[in-house]
């Protein structure tokens, strides 16, 4: 087992408070990146933050490849689409054979 010393844990402690105590960030008209946004976390994440932030842009990114079902990852797509208040735009990224 690995022990620090009371002064050093008091030191690191400080340090982050102020991120431990952040909780709400304003996303307002803002523009975000999400990698990876026809997956479950991906796809999740942009549904939500289109339908409870209001104006916001997303740009999603992701290359469809067919580790899992493409036809999955398109319905995902659409759902966006659909929740999609402001503008949503897709990147789809294609490796070279």
């Amino acid at each position: 087992m690995l022990y620090f010393p009371y002064a050093f844990v008091v030191r690191v402690a400080a340090r982050f408070k102020n991120v431990v105590r952040m909780t709400n960030i304003n996303l307002t008209g803002k523009t975000i990146l999400i990698t990876g946004v026809a997956g479950f976390i991906g796809s999740s994440l942009a549904i939500k933050l289109l339908k409870s932030i209001f104006p916001i842009n997303i740009i999603g990114v992701d290359n469809l490849n067919d580790y899992y079902d493409i036809s999955l990852k398109e319905y995902r797509l659409n759902q966006i689409q659909l929740s999609a208040n402001g503008p949503f735009y897709t990147i789809y990224i294609k490796a070279s054979s």
